[in-house]
């Protein structure tokens, strides 16, 4: 234990000088606490690590909330450092504000930000002596950093440095996963660069070649350079095959889709510009293929900037987006496990769906086609009440429609969509919620004979806690109702998912619902 930062408990030293955190406290020679006639028993206990662990895992989970204790006895301060050591194994970064409002008014009263690691609250002056009694005092190595949006006040280069080089340090090289690190390192330096080449970091991104970039950005500055290069498709392309580099092995990659890059004067989806993501197909193709990718994650995020970079494809790229009809597109020659696609668009864009799936049917068959599967999962955003108890009979056949777009067999299906508790009077579902998933339910897809699908099972999923500002966390509970077509041995699930206030309510009500539908399944 450095003795700069912990001075050990002595009872005959006048005055001894502790470090908790940042701050020193200075003790007298007074007694803290009374001395008791069984001392040698208390001593037995305080003395032995293991009693010890036990009586602070009933106190608190987490040793920062505990430094005081440090100031008990020697063994305490072990048991508080060897706490603090387990629980930040794993570092999670985020802001503390709530809104954007909030940021604007703490620049223009121009004070210090805050930032949360791991839900601990620390002030931008204080962040970097707090990493560093991380590292120093309780010796924590870092085995996985997560970073997650920042906003505009913080300033990076002192995060950046406070977490990097401080409490990431000389141990670089046992960081397994590294995320969102291009919130504080915008243009890439020599030590992120170490933590992502170490050898065992095998999670990481957003990247640019070796450093930290936005992988959208990145996509269309690497066709830029070879269209720079020449005009000619067969030259550009060798300059691509030169550009990605073989040497980066990927299982999942996980690419952040904005409608910002990429724009021509095509870019929009029906009529409101919705889903106006693209990307250069070539590129992408020869990443996957190159780097070995088993599953791809696709983000859709949206902006709100009004200037979109224009690119403009020629007769070199191929512009890969996925509102077009999926007949014009060819089947990429590779094929993955598993392709994730996580909707988090704006609310004008998933309220649209709810009135007309038109502009999104060829959503997953063009999926399918730019990325070969059997096996993809639509997830839409939890902040927005997409489907609610009312509506699923109507909504359930559109997104059934979008699976079955272009037809496949053995080909595997999931939507997970969210009902948030809106605050909605409970007693509204007395009388209209559909038994649309009953086990005698048939969702017809062709006037076919046995081609439809049937319930097969309902299973329970795991509860999902999301992570909100400052250690508030909102659970979701749901079910996956799984339906099969019988002719085509297709399955498509249906992951519903509820807030865990709402089943509370729904279930403090249950004797005033006359007709629960499918909800009976949420009851047990």
């Amino acid at each position: 234990m450095s003795q700069s930062y912990i001075t050990q408990w002595s009872q005959s030293s006048s005055e001894t000088a502790h470090w908790i955190y940042s701050s020193q406290i200075i003790e007298t020679s007074e007694e803290v606490v009374e001395p008791a006639d069984n001392m040698e028993l208390i001593d037995k206990v305080f003395q032995n690590g293991e009693l010890l662990g036990n009586i602070l895992k009933n106190v608190s989970k987490d040793g920062m909330n505990q430094l005081s204790l440090r100031l008990v006895n020697k063994s305490f301060n072990s048991e508080i450092l060897r706490l603090i050591r387990r629980n930040h194994r794993r570092i999670h970064v985020s802001n503390v504000f709530r809104s954007v409002d909030d940021e604007w008014a703490m620049e223009e009263e121009d004070v210090t930000y805050d930032v949360a690691i791991n839900n601990q609250k620390v002030n931008s002056e204080r962040v970097y002596t707090y990493c560093r009694f991380l590292k120093e005092v309780a010796e924590v190595k870092v085995c996985k950093m997560t970073i997650e949006n920042l906003l505009m006040k913080y300033t990076y280069e002192d995060l950046h440095d406070a977490l990097i080089d401080m409490l990431i340090g000389s141990d670089y090289d046992i960081v397994e996963e590294f995320i969102g690190t291009k919130q504080i390192c915008r243009f890439g330096c020599d030590r992120c660069s170490d933590i992502v080449n170490n050898g065992k970091c095998r999670k990481y991104g957003p990247l640019e070649e070796n450093i930290v970039l936005h992988p959208h950005q990145l996509l269309f500055q690497i066709a830029q350079r070879c269209i720079t290069f020449s005009d000619e498709k067969e030259e550009a392309s060798y300059k691509l095959d030169g550009m990605i580099s073989p040497l980066i092995a990927c299982d999942k990659l996980h690419l952040i889709l904005t409608d910002s890059f990429g724009a021509t004067r095509y870019r929009s989806i029906g009529e409101k510009n919705q889903l106006s993501h693209s990307f250069p197909r070539e590129v992408l193709d020869l990443m996957i293929v190159k780097w070995k990718v088993k599953s791809l994650m696709l983000e859709f995020q949206a902006t709100d900037s009004e200037t979109w970079t224009v690119f403009h494809y020629g007769d070199v790229f191929t512009k890969a987006s996925f509102d077009t009809p999926f007949a014009n597109l060819k089947v990429s020659n590779y094929n993955l496990e598993s392709v994730e696609i996580d909707l988090k668009c704006p609310e004008i864009v998933i309220e649209e769906m709810e009135t007309s799936m038109k502009p999104f049917d060829n959503l997953i068959a063009n999926a399918k086609r730019l990325f070969p599967t059997r096996t993809i999962s639509v997830k839409f955003p939890s902040e927005y009440c997409l489907m609610t108890p009312d509506n699923i009979a109507s909504f359930i056949p559109k997104l059934m429609k979008m699976s079955e777009m272009e037809k496949h067999r053995n080909f595997n299906s999931t939507f997970r969509i969210y009902y948030p508790n809106n605050g909605k009077n409970y007693s509204d579902y007395t009388l209209n919620i559909s038994d649309i998933f009953s086990s005698g339910a048939r969702f017809l897809t062709e006037e076919e004979e046995n081609n439809y699908f049937l319930l097969e099972k309902v299973v329970p999923i795991p509860v999902e806690e999301e992570r909100l500002t400052l250690g508030n966390k909102c659970r979701w509970h749901g079910k996956s109702f799984q339906l099969k077509n019988e002719m085509t041995n297709n399955r498509i699930h249906f992951e519903i998912v509820f807030e865990e206030e709402f089943l509370k309510m729904l279930s403090s009500v249950r004797d005033e619902l006359k007709r629960v539908g499918f909800l009976v399944h949420y009851l047990h």
